[in-house]
């Protein structure tokens, strides 16, 4: 009898500090997506606080666009694979968890379907816009990998917009702020900030 209770007791040790299964962890996931913009829990029903006209009900059947897709937990080769099995193009790395992920809507339906995957949601144009944007002069404008700037660049133009310089995936624009939900709601455009202002410290050498 005594080396029954022993078992048992053993048994519910190992039990108690065995991993979590993938799917264990996705019943209780409520790690919190950390966005430059603002930051929930998909896992405890959250919703970012959004402004009005800065979100997007679905994306154009079809057409690649922007999601958030989060994991039940820390990242597994597997599971990306997987993911990325479905036609979808894997981009940054997204705290707790999570990626920003190029696809259609239909891959995103399928990808949702995927045991790791706890949620998916729209990288709504709200996500673009840096909270420390308010009295701006100049925007620094990224775009996303697959962007054509040329194009970006004429879209600003209708909108009224000036382009100063452009380097690399940045551009530097001079933009009415009243303009600047359209900016977000171009697809490829993928953060909005204030130019950074530079100033020079130590410039002046000292002489005997």
């Amino acid at each position: 009898m005594r080396r029954f209770t022993i078992l048992i007791v053993l048994a519910l040790l190992v039990a108690s500090i065995a991993p979590l299964s993938p799917a264990t962890f996705a019943k209780n996931n409520n790690a919190p997506i950390r966005l430059k913009a603002t930051t929930f829990s998909p896992g405890l029903g959250e919703k970012p606080d959004i402004p009005p006209g800065l979100t997007v009900a679905a994306p154009p059947r079809g057409v690649p666009s922007y999601f958030l897709v989060q994991f039940s937990g820390p990242i597994q080769p597997a599971w990306t694979e997987a993911l990325a099995g479905l036609g979808a193009e894997i981009l940054d790395y997204i705290p707790e968890f999570a990626f920003k992920v190029r696809m259609t809507p239909a891959i995103a339906g399928r990808a949702r379907r995927l045991d790791a995957v706890t949620w998916v949601g729209i990288f709504q144009p709200a996500y673009k816009i840096s909270p420390d944007l308010e009295g701006a002069d100049l925007l620094r404008v990224d775009r996303t990998a697959a962007a054509d700037a040329g194009a970006i660049k004429a879209e600003i133009a209708a909108m009224g917009g000036t382009v100063i310089k452009g380097g690399g995936r940045s551009l530097t624009v001079q933009l009415d702020p009243q303009q600047v939900p359209a900016l977000a709601h171009l697809t490829e455009v993928a953060w909005i900030e204030a130019e950074p202002e530079f100033e020079l410290y130590n410039n002046i050498a000292r002489t005997d």
